[in-house]
Order: structure tokens, then C-alpha cells, then sequence
């Protein structure tokens, strides 16, 4: 098998440091599949490592499933360059990045001989070839490899300065659980992602300017952007320093009001389907809590596609599996429109499902009529999403 360059440095990178399922963050994981048996997960990180990778596996206890991964890291930016390539340039296509927390960070298997004949087909969690969730039967395991020492690898010192981004409500002052983001410019696509009201370690913009763009887009407040100058950080705006010398930075945050719209950047589909993605939990239930939180809130889902071309469609029917695969799932060929009603549809059944009034939440499918990205680009899966329109508060 044939690897990039780009790719090869990736993952010796990753080889050279230690490789964490949990964190005090939420990690971001590039995840390569997912299993209900054990005995499939370890026979699937022994075939990933036979290909050079570095891959782990852990428990999602939310799916029930475990999760075999390549790289847990704190940048979002970082895993999903990691996952371009490695659908670029391994046989793993349908890996993706999976957001939230696994336990059992020790589950590392050792390689074994003879190599693993066969790949193992991983559980549920993708799409393949089309818009057909697969649910195969695990496959029987195999005998279970005696371990091995682990090679201790120094953890790296930090780069840059500590900073602590503290994310307040700016009506009450209590912290706000979230990400931030830095960015180069106020239009860059390419960002560091960092945990809110955490210690980070920040290093130095490489523009001229000198300035990283701070921005914040927590569900159920307004998006915030202000400049940063990273030399002259201590001179912000009600900035302090903390007792390990971290400039703290506050960044107050208002709700969102009527006329508002929030992106649920986090809440995916696969192809052609009205099927949450794995990962897409965290943004929905954050959702949730809004509406929860804000019970004056009525709210309208606006659902968006790559494209407005007809297409053949899988939906969740009368299925109440909102993640996966079922056989009461419903198959049609229909517009863009109707697939984008499907998923504003989707992410409503999901709310009414957690509790949240319907008579609360109104649909609409705009189809591809609204576009980001060039819908034959490397950004076009960015297309496929919904919007929330806060119709009153």
C-alpha cells in the first residue's frame, strides 16, 4: 500500500507520543470503526497496526460500543487533517472523527503473527458505498495476544503561553461550557480549537499582524470574534493573570435573540440519508438543553443539502434508531428539498424525543439552495446541514 508523504509524517508523528482516550477536554478522535465485541475490536487495532497505524480502542458507553482510533487530540483542525488522510491514502475510507469521551485508555493491543487474514467489518457506525448504514454480525474472535512492555515516551512540553479563554453568560456571569477557536483572520477556514475556562497553551500566530482572531460559537449564544494580540495579551480588556502565570482572557456571551440562526456545525448525516452520524450527540443534546433552558424559545429547523439534484434517499421511518441503520428504515428517490426536510424533520424527532414540545418547532427543507462551499470541493460535505432560526424568545 502506497502512502503519502504528508501521511507517513502524520503518523510517525503520532507514534511519538502517547495516545489518550480520556482527557480533562473532550477529545476530538479518529476513529477507524466500531464494534460491539472486544475480542473484534482488538483483531481490528492488530490489522490497523500491521498497516503502520497506531491504533488503540476504547469504550463509548453511550453506543455500547467500542471505538478503535488512531490519534485523540484537543484540535479539531488537527483530526480532521488526520482524517483526509487516511481516506486519501489508506483503506480506511469511512473513518471518521468522533467528538466526546471513551473510557479504558489502556485497552492497547500488541501486534501478532500471522498477520490478520481478514479485516474485520466495523459495527453500525458507517456508511458503505452508498447511503446503506451496514449492522454486520461481529465476526468470531480471535485468540487474544499476550502483552508486551510498553516503550515509555516522555510527555512533550507545552508550546506557547498559558492562556485560560473564560466563557461567561453576559447577563449573569456564570461560566459557559464551550469551544474557542483561533484563527489567523477573521475569513480563515484553517483554526486551533481549545476547551473554554481550561488552561491552554497557546503558540504565536505566524501572520505578520501578530493578532490571533478569538472566536466562540456556543450553542444558544451569539457568535463572538474579537482580535488578540498575542505579545500584548496581559493589556486586553479585563484580562488578569492567574496563579501559574496564565493570562486569563473573559469573553462574555449573550443569547441568542429572535432572527438569530445557529449553525450546527456538529451535527452530521451520512450520504444521501436522514441518519445522524456518530458524533452528532453533543450538539443535539446541547440543543436541547437550550430549549430546555429557554422555555420561551420557539424555534425553526432549516435542513440544507450538497447539491440540488435529485438523489435516492434513506430516512429513519418508523425506525426509532436516530443513528443507524433498521429495516424499518424508508428508502425513496426524491429531491433535494424532500432530503432536507427529512433531516430539519430528523433533529425534531430527536427534540420531541428528549422532551421538548413540537408545537415549539417548525421545519423547513431548503434543499441546495443555500451553499457554503463549492458543492464539487473539499469542503462540499459542509453543505449538508442544519440551522436553527430563533423565531421567539
Amino acid at each position: 500500500m502506497k502512502f503519502s508523504l504528508s501521511f507517513i509524517f502524520i503518523a510517525c508523528a503520532m507514534l511519538s507520543r502517547p495516545v489518550f482516550a480520556q482527557e480533562v477536554f473532550s477529545p476530538y478522535y479518529v476513529v477507524i470503526g466500531g464494534f460491539k465485541s472486544e475480542a473484534n475490536a482488538r483483531n481490528f487495532c492488530i490489522y490497523a497496526q500491521e498497516q503502520n497505524l497506531p491504533a488503540v480502542y476504547a469504550f463509548n458507553e453511550a453506543r455500547k460500543t467500542f471505538y478503535v482510533y488512531i490519534r485523540a487530540t484537543q484540535s479539531r483542525e488537527v483530526a480532521l487533517d488526520i482524517l483526509k488522510s487516511l481516506r486519501e491514502s489508506t483503506v480506511f475510507k469511512d473513518a471518521w472523527v468522533f467528538n466526546g469521551v471513551l473510557s479504558g485508555s489502556d485497552l492497547i493491543p500488541q501486534n501478532r503473527a500471522p498477520a490478520v487474514q481478514k479485516t474485520p467489518d466495523p459495527q453500525t457506525e458507517k456508511v458503505i458505498a452508498g447511503p446503506v448504514v451496514r449492522e454486520p454480525e461481529d465476526t468470531p474472535s480471535a485468540a487474544v495476544p499476550q502483552p508486551q512492555p510498553q516503550t515509555q515516551v516522555e510527555t512533550p512540553k507545552p508550546v506557547g503561553r498559558a492562556f485560560v479563554f473564560k466563557l461567561l453568560n453576559g447577563e449573569n456571569g456564570n461560566a459557559v461550557d464551550g469551544l474557542v477557536r483561533l484563527q489567523e483572520s477573521e475569513r480563515a477556514l484553517q483554526f486551533r480549537g481549545f476547551n473554554g475556562n481550561e488552561k491552554v497553551y497557546v503558540p504565536a500566530p505566524a501572520n505578520k499582524s501578530g493578532k490571533w482572531y478569538v472566536v466562540s460559537q456556543v450553542l444558544g449564544f451569539r457568535p463572538l470574534k474579537k482580535p488578540l494580540n498575542y505579545e500584548r495579551a496581559r493589556e486586553t480588556h479585563g484580562a488578569s493573570v492567574g496563579p501559574d502565570e496564565e493570562i486569563i482572557i473573559p469573553l462574555a456571551l449573550h443569547r441568542v435573540r429572535k432572527g438569530d440562526y445557529i449553525e450546527m456545525e456538529n451535527v452530521k448525516f451520512f450520504n444521501n440519508t436522514a441518519l445522524f452520524s456518530p458524533g452528532s450527540e453533543l450538539e443535539l443534546d446541547g440543543l436541547v438543553a437550550m430549549m430546555q433552558e429557554n422555555p420561551g424559545y420557539q424555534i425553526k429547523l432549516h435542513g440544507h443539502t450538497n447539491g440540488n439534484e435529485e438523489r435516492d434517499i434513506v430516512s429513519i421511518g418508523n425506525s426509532a434508531n436516530f443513528f443507524g441503520s433498521d429495516i424499518a428504515n424508508t428508502k425513496t428517490h426524491g429531491t433535494a428539498k424532500e432530503l432536507a426536510l427529512l433531516r430539519a424533520e430528523l433533529v425534531k424527532a430527536y427534540l420531541v424525543q428528549k422532551g421538548i414540545d413540537s408545537k415549539r418547532i417548525s421545519t423547513k427543507g431548503e434543499g441546495g439552495t443555500q451553499m457554503i462551499f463549492d458543492p464539487s470541493g473539499t469542503l462540499a460535505g459542509l453543505n449538508d446541514r442544519v440551522e436553527v432560526e430563533i423565531k421567539k424568545h
